[in-house]
């Protein structure tokens, strides 16, 4: 295959997953605002405390941390897949750059201009995404535990206090295993390029 036409090949390959990506971050910024929304339009609906038969803080709990779920699973499809795959691209595409120096050398500046300090903290493009999906989703885990526990109807509904708990736990050991294999994932790949 001519280096051009692969060239491009790999640019389109580039773009259709720096797309994907966009939509994902979009749904997910749609996500935490029906989220508020949902939580607003229970509060409003609920002059006496109750919805559908249920305590508004309860109910409102449920929601937010639904939404947290919902923020939560679209970063797994962004950052654990979409961009594993742009990654791959443009590893291949530097490669070829570096291998044939006529092409421009986009993909190294790229890499390095990608790379900020925000607190003197060294923040990848990953830890920037993971920052936008995992802040709004770990506050409305904040939001659903804190409207949970000051519900004064919690012992009225046992199976639905110990749902939410049990939900909030697993939800939180489920972010910290992905993040912890991905930790080892980059170590081992360190390891790999010595």
């Amino acid at each position: 295959m001519d280096t051009i036409e692969l060239y491009k090949e790999l640019g389109a390959y580039e773009r259709h997953f720096n797309q994907m990506q966009s939509v994902y971050r979009g749904l997910a910024s749609t996500w935490l605002l029906a989220t508020i929304a949902g939580i607003g339009y229970v509060f409003d609906k609920s002059p006496t405390g109750t919805y559908g038969g249920f305590d508004v803080r309860l109910a409102t709990s449920m929601i937010a941390l639904a939404g947290g779920t919902g923020i939560f699973l679209l970063w797994i499809v962004d950052v654990g897949v979409y961009h594993n795959l742009l990654v791959a691209v443009l590893d291949e595409s530097e490669d070829l750059e570096r291998r044939n120096p006529a092409l421009p050398q986009l993909r190294k500046r790229m890499a390095r201009d990608v790379v900020s300090r925000v607190c003197g903290f060294r923040l990848s493009a990953r830890r920037k995404m993971s920052l936008f999906y995992g802040l709004p989703a770990f506050s409305l885990c904040v939001i659903a535990a804190m409207f949970l526990f000051t519900s004064p109807a919690r012992g009225k509904y046992p199976l639905a206090v110990t749902a939410i708990v049990v939900w909030v736990v697993l939800l939180l050991v489920f972010v910290v295993v992905i993040l912890l294999a991905n930790r080892r994932k980059k170590d081992e790949q360190a390891q790999s390029q010595l």
